[in-house]
Parts: C-alpha cells; structure tokens; sequence
C-alpha cells in the first residue's frame, strides 16, 4: 500500500456513494467474522481482510485530513507466508455503519494515526514585494532550518548547481558544488514580483507535526560581495543583513507539516520595507519583513491604474521609468492607511507597471491570505523610507476597497 504521495482533498473525490456502499458492506462483513482460518486477530475484532479493503480503497483515492476522535486499528500477530509484511498495519474503521464517501477522511486519518503515515512533503518558494531605485537584489542563500515545536532544529540543504552571486553577475554559469562543499543559490529578487516565484527547496521529506519556526540561511556579510544590491546608476554595493550570516532570516511563524501531505509554501520578501541605506556607512542593509504563506491558502489582489493619477500634482514617480509608483495593502475592512515606517504601516505591497501590449498601468499583489484589506495607491513611493515614519506621502483608497480575498480567485481593486 502507498500511502505516503497521496493528497486529501475533499473536491478530488471520484468514487460514488454506491460503489462505496458496495465496498463498505462486503469489508464489514469481513470486518464482523473474528478469528478466520489463517488469521490470529487481536481482541477478535475482524478479519484482516475486511480493513485491507478499506485502507486499499483509501490509498486510491484524495482525500482531507479530518479530526477523528477515536479509530480501532487491527494489525496481524503474525503475517502467514506469501502476506503482506507486518510493517503495513490493517486499518479496522469504528464500528458504525457509514455508507458516504464522506467517511473516508476518517479512514485516512485513522491510516496517519496507525503509524502507516509518518511524513509530509515540503516544496519552499521565495517571492518579492519590490523596491525602487534598485536593477538586482542579489541575496546568496546557503540553506534552510526548520525547527519542530517538540525537537531539534532540522538543517536542511540546498540541491542542485551552484552559483555565487558575484558568479552570477560575472556571467559564470551554475556548476556542481565541489566535492564536500554545500551548494550555493543567488536569487535575483527583483525578478520575483507579483505572482512570480522560485523554488528554493523541491520535495523535502519532514516528520509530521507542528513546526514553531523556518530560517533561512544566507551569506550576507558588512563589506563582502556575497549579496549584493545593483542601483539603477549601475553601481554595485554589499547587501548585508545583520548577523546574518550566523543566524540567517529568521521566520517565527508557526506552520504544519500533515503525515501524508504535500505542502506547498512561498516566503515573500518585502524589499520596499526591508532595503535602506544606512548613513556613513558604504552598504546597504536588508531588514528583511518575511511573509511565509501556504499557496493553496492565498489569492491574489490585481488591478488597472487610471493614467492621471501618475502625473497628477505632487507625484515623484517617473511614468517613463515606471519608479515610484505602488499600491499598498492593509489587513482589514477598516484599515487606517498609511506609509511604510509607520505604526499602520502596509502588510505588503505591489509596483505598478505599464503592459506594453494594452498600454495600460497595473499592479498584481500575490499570495495574500483569504480575508478583507484596504488597498490603497501612491504615486510618492520612491520616497517612502521604512526607517521613516513621517515621509509625507500621499495615499489614494480604491473606491472599490475594501476587498476580500477568496483562496485561487483575482480580487479585482482599481484606481481611478
């Protein structure tokens, strides 16, 4: 039996009542006849054929994690020649009758807690919220930790080529790591606005449970060009992150790993809230703001930008350059709106860019968690500093805020 790929999802199921009903009777049948010739049962509570049938019928199908109170389990004394291996328990579901598809999560629930089911999957993403003034945000990432809420933390290695991010502005292709070296990925950052994304774990096997905290990894040192930040003049400056390179970027979000599933995350890094400039000093710093979002939890906020609100008075923005301009999002219906530094300051944030194929300006903000936001505009974001509280921009809130957010869908926010 293989448990272990399968996805729960209840709008996957395929199977009909009947079938089901049909199945159903003829294992707890099976499941009602104790001690059958062959077969030493614990607590005569079934034959083992009768819950292999369910648990069969289970694994063939995709189902949802429900909460079970309490299952009864059956697994063989002995396996009798040519059987399968002890090490598959026989799943024996609670003796009511149940004649919808509607039970089977309990089945795999009940499958998890025999112990057939230990891991999940975990694939990681990164994204960008985008920043001004900037070509290329290079950050050189090492690895990845994750910390379950009753363990150790898990370091966990990156796969693949590898590639410095000096190597990548060098135009030195990705090579195996050398023999007994770790493998080194630079992101380009910039390059991941809107719904845009790159894996940077593909497939990691993770005991089940809860996890308290993800970190990641970097080289980022003061003076080093390990990350490294492009400006529009094409000059080239040191990204560093304090104490980065010896306690990376530290997410203290809670998240969980189900037995069985398959968990798809992205982390969005708020570069219009994370990049500054310190003064006197010849870098640039990256207090990064970190999101993680669950992707089959999020959706996305788009929308059209009405060409004279670009040039209006008062705007910094450059509509030949496309710089300056953004749109912000708040959590809440009734969010107060205000600029980056601020005790309201936005959750994220998108640039609005021109589609050179409509002529027109818009904006896709991605991966935001279902529930209502107030969306609002500026044509003043270059000169939103988020070590700033009082900058002295202006925002504009969309006649058609507040939105709501549903999981898969575009909520559609304009300005005009």
């Amino acid at each position: 039996m293989q448990f272990d790929t399968q996805i729960f999802e209840p709008a996957h199921i395929q199977y009909s009542n009947m079938v089901f009903f049909l199945f159903f009777i003829y294992a707890y049948i099976l499941y009602l006849k104790p001690g059958l010739p062959g077969h030493e049962v614990n607590n005569s509570i079934g034959h083992p054929a009768g819950a292999t049938l369910l648990a069969w019928y289970f694994s063939a199908g995709e189902y949802t994690w429900t909460s079970v109170p309490s299952a009864r389990f059956w697994m063989p004394a002995h396996a009798s020649k040519g059987e399968q291996p002890c090490s598959e328990l026989f799943l024996v579901v609670p003796p009511l009758p149940c004649f919808h598809s509607a039970c089977l999560p309990v089945v795999a629930e009940a499958v998890v807690a025999a112990g057939a089911i230990s891991t999940g999957t975990l694939n990681l993403d990164l994204s960008d919220a985008p920043v001004d003034y900037a070509e290329k945000v290079l950050v050189q990432f090492t690895g990845v930790a994750v910390k379950p809420s009753d363990g150790a933390s898990t370091d966990i290695s990156l796969k693949g080529d590898s590639q410095t991010c000096q190597e990548l502005l060098d135009g030195v292709a990705p090579s195996p790591a050398p023999e007994g070296a770790i493998t080194i990925r630079c992101i380009d950052l910039l390059q991941l606005e809107g719904t845009q994304s790159t894996s940077l774990l593909q497939g990691e096997t993770l005991d089940a449970g809860n996890y308290t905290w993800m970190r990641l990894d970097v080289d980022a040192e003061r003076g080093t060009l390990d990350s490294i930040i492009v400006l529009d003049d094409g000059s080239v400056e040191s990204l560093y992150v304090p104490s980065g390179s010896q306690s990376g970027l530290k997410l203290n979000t809670a998240f969980t790993i189900l037995a069985g599933g398959r968990h798809n995350f992205v982390i969005d890094f708020d570069l219009r809230k994370s990049v500054n400039d310190p003064k006197g000093f010849p870098d640039y710093r990256l207090k990064p703001s970190l999101r993680l979002i669950d992707m089959a939890e999020s959706g996305n906020i788009v929308g059209a930008v009405e060409t004279s609100l670009l040039i209006a008075d008062g705007c910094t923005g450059d509509v030949n350059s496309g710089d300056g301009f953004a749109v912000y999002v708040y959590e809440g219906a009734d969010a107060i709106i205000d600029e980056e530094g601020s005790d309201n300051a936005p959750l994220t944030s998108a640039d609005v860019n021109l589609d050179n194929d409509t002529g027109l300006w818009g904006y896709t903000v991605g991966f935001v968690g279902p529930g209502e936001y107030t969306v609002a505009f500026t044509c003043q974001a270059a000169d939103d500093f988020p070590d700033a509280a009082n900058d002295g921009i202006e925002l504009i809130e969309s006649s058609d805020s507040p939105t709501t957010v549903v999981v898969d869908q575009d909520s559609t926010v304009d300005f005009s």
